[in-house]
């Protein structure tokens, strides 16, 4: 169903929960293409400095705390365009109701997954608030925390997907209306 058949006051509803879903993978995109930046440029000076006999021993903790907000922010991003979680080969195959039921269940797999991911994410950033990453010093909150900021975003994404399918669209088609297409 196109946005144009919901009612006026539920397609705002819609318009405006989608809108806040680009503002959220905009930042996203900027976090994970930084942290894929910084990891890149960590491994090279690491790299670099192993070769001339000075190796930089924090360089592979900025690499794997870069890493892991890269994975945990593309995670989000990825359950947002269903690219997440679906063996193409089989889902391409199915189509009707076979398909949203399947679509259905493998969203609120994910839903209780990344809810169980939230919660040992804080638990393990609380953990972690005090201690030091050794041998740099950089508090291993700072590598810990992008698990449970990761959970938050794919938990608002897969609300998104319910409120989106229960209203009988989805997000590519909400992204269309939104820049002007049909």
């Amino acid at each position: 169903m196109s946005v144009e058949g919901i009612p006026k006051n539920k397609r705002s509803a819609i318009l405006f929960l989608v809108t806040i879903g680009n503002s959220l993978e905009k930042i996203l995109s900027v976090i994970g293409g930084t942290a894929i930046v910084v990891f890149v440029s960590a491994v090279l000076l690491d790299v670099s400095a192993r070769i001339l006999s000075h190796p930089i021993s924090w360089c592979q903790e900025i690499a794997l705390f870069a890493y892991v907000w890269a994975i945990f922010m593309g995670s989000a991003i990825g359950i947002r365009h269903g690219t997440h979680f679906t063996i193409d080969l089989i889902i391409n195959r199915l189509h009707g109701t076979v398909r949203r039921g399947i679509d259905l269940l493998v969203h609120l797999i994910i839903l209780v997954f990344v809810g169980v991911l939230c919660f040992y994410g804080w638990q393990y950033a609380l953990n972690t608030i005090h201690r030091l990453s050794q041998p740099s010093g950089i508090p291993m909150i700072c590598g810990t925390i992008c698990i449970f900021v990761g959970a938050v975003c794919m938990v608002f994404f897969s609300i998104e997907y319910y409120v989106l399918f229960f209203c009988g669209t989805d997000i590519d088609t909400c992204l269309k209306s939104m820049k002007g297409g049909k």
